[in-house]
Formats: structure tokens, C-alpha cells, sequence
């Protein structure tokens, strides 16, 4: 799975340095034994943007991270190029990736975060809920949220200092304490469906899929 990641990581254009950032002996072994780069990161991480914070404390200065999650097998390389080339905005401190939902088992699942945003690809509201609002069918600006993220390194030590907000934890989506806190959030669009790999049934479909 990580091997699978790095490499769909790594053909991406825009990306100058790939580490693998971990707390697991057994990931970062795996990770040294095809040649990649690697780093240990605390235990005590709650969450990936934290871990990130700590890897480029280590790794050393760059101008723009980007946080791919060790279970996106899929992920389009061209995808991520198309994040990065948000930051030519000097508005754009963080990005991320939307798609627009398909199907109406998506749009109810609260599993599948939803995302609203203004016409200028500006995130406004997060939710596990069905948004915006239909009784039935699909509102046609229905979008999810894909949970790539990509930050001005500047950024990340304010991201650091913020106190958890109560609609965040209602949520239970982190980045509602950036848009509470009033950072803003700007969008690339994408095709990418993820797949959430969280018990072994989904690591079969997985493999399914690379064969």
C-alpha cells in the first residue's frame, strides 16, 4: 500500500522532495527497502497535519507541503499538480480537492464529507450531513471533499496554535477549525474517486482494481 502511494506520489510534476512520515518501524523499513525517503515522526501525532508539521521540522525548509494519506493507492499524479498550481494565487494559503458526487448513496453517506463552496472555488462549509439540502436526487452543486491538502509552510504554525472549535468537533472534520478560525480554503476539482481502505474486505477491492 505505501509503496503503491509513493509511487503514484512521485509521478507527480510540480513535487521536489517525497518522504514518507510515520511513527511505525514496520512502514519506515518498508519504505527504506525500495529506496525511498523516510521519517519518523511522534506517536503523539493526532492527525495528519500534525504529523506533517513535525516531518518538515526535520526534513528541512520548503515553501509548499503537500499531505497525501498512506491509503490513497489511487490518487492522480495530475491531480496533485493541479493543487499546487493553486499557490500562483498569493491569496492561497490552503487547497484541497473536490469532486462532484455521482451517486445519491455518496450524498447521504456521512462517511463521504461534503464540501460547499462560493463561485470562485473557495471552500465555505464542511459537513458529514447531506449539503446542500435535497429531500431527494442530487443538488447539482453537490460536491465531495477529498482529503488531500496542500499549505504555504508559513501557514502551518498558525494551524498549529488553534484551539479546537465546538462545530469541528460536532463534525468531527479538522478543518472546520481553519474556516472557523478564518483561514481560507480554495479548491481544485477532480474525477479521483477515493477509496476508503479501512478493513481488510477493502484492501481486497483494492488489489482488485491494480489487476
Amino acid at each position: 500500500m505505501i509503496r503503491r502511494v509513493y509511487e503514484q506520489v512521485s509521478k507527480a510534476q510540480k513535487i521536489d522532495e517525497l518522504y514518507v512520515a510515520t511513527d511505525d518501524e514496520r512502514i519506515f523499513k518498508e519504505v527504506e527497502s525500495f529506496d525511498g525517503q523516510v521519517v519518523y515522526t511522534s506517536a503523539s501525532c493526532r492527525n495528519g497535519t500534525e504529523r506533517s508539521i513535525e516531518a518538515l521540522e526535520k526534513i528541512g525548509d520548503f515553501d509548499l507541503l503537500l499531505n497525501v494519506q498512506g491509503d490513497e493507492p489511487f490518487i492522480h499524479p495530475e491531480d496533485l499538480d493541479q493543487l499546487l498550481e493553486l499557490f500562483n494565487n498569493p491569496e492561497v494559503d490552503i487547497a484541497s480537492l473536490r469532486k462532484p458526487i455521482e451517486k445519491e448513496e455518496d450524498f447521504r453517506n456521512p462517511n463521504r464529507v461534503k464540501v460547499v463552496s462560493n463561485e470562485f472555488g473557495e471552500a465555505k462549509y464542511f459537513s458529514r450531513s447531506p449539503i446542500p439540502y435535497s429531500e431527494k436526487g442530487i443538488p447539482d452543486q453537490a460536491f465531495m471533499h477529498v482529503g488531500v491538502y496542500a499549505f504555504r509552510t508559513n501557514i502551518l504554525a498558525k494551524l498549529k496554535d488553534l484551539k479546537p472549535k465546538a462545530i469541528e468537533l460536532s463534525e468531527n472534520l479538522e478543518q472546520l477549525r481553519w474556516l472557523m478560525s478564518g483561514f481560507r480554503i480554495f479548491l481544485a476539482d477532480t474525477d479521483y474517486d477515493p477509496i476508503g481502505i479501512d478493513h481488510p474486505e477493502d484492501l481486497e477491492k483494492a488489489r482488485a482494481l491494480i489487476h
